[in-house]
C-alpha cells in the first residue's frame, strides 16, 4: 500500500497565519511565510486549504466534501488525484500528517 492509500492517514492544514491569499481573477496566489515560497493555486485547493482541512480528516471525507464543493470530484479516479494532492502539498509545507 503506497504513502498516500493509508487509511487511518488524516490531514490538517499547517498554521493558517503561515500563509497569505490573494485571489486573482482566475486563480490565487499563495504566499508561504516558513518556506519564502510563493505558488498558484486554483479555488479548489484553495478550499480544500482553508476549510475543509482546517481540522484533520482522512481521504474519504476530504473526497466527500470536495464533492459538495466541486462537481467534478465525484469520480472514482477522485481518491488517487486527492491524495497525489495532499503528498505534494505535504512536500510543500501546506499540510500535514495527524
Amino acid at each position: 500500500m503506497s504513502e498516500s492509500a493509508e487509511i487511518d492517514t488524516k490531514w490538517v492544514t499547517g498554521r493558517s497565519d503561515h500563509n497569505l491569499w490573494y485571489d486573482c481573477e482566475d486563480a490565487v496566489v499563495l504566499y508561504h511565510r516558513p518556506s519564502g515560497r510563493t505558488h498558484f493555486l486554483n479555488a479548489s485547493s484553495k478550499t480544500l486549504l482553508t476549510e475543509i482541512l482546517a481540522s484533520p480528516r482522512d481521504l474519504a471525507s476530504i473526497v466527500a466534501e470536495l464533492g459538495l464543493h466541486e462537481t467534478t470530484v465525484s469520480d472514482d479516479s477522485a481518491h488517487e488525484e486527492v491524495a497525489g494532492l495532499l503528498i505534494r502539498f505535504e512536500h510543500l509545507g501546506l499540510v500535514e500528517r495527524v
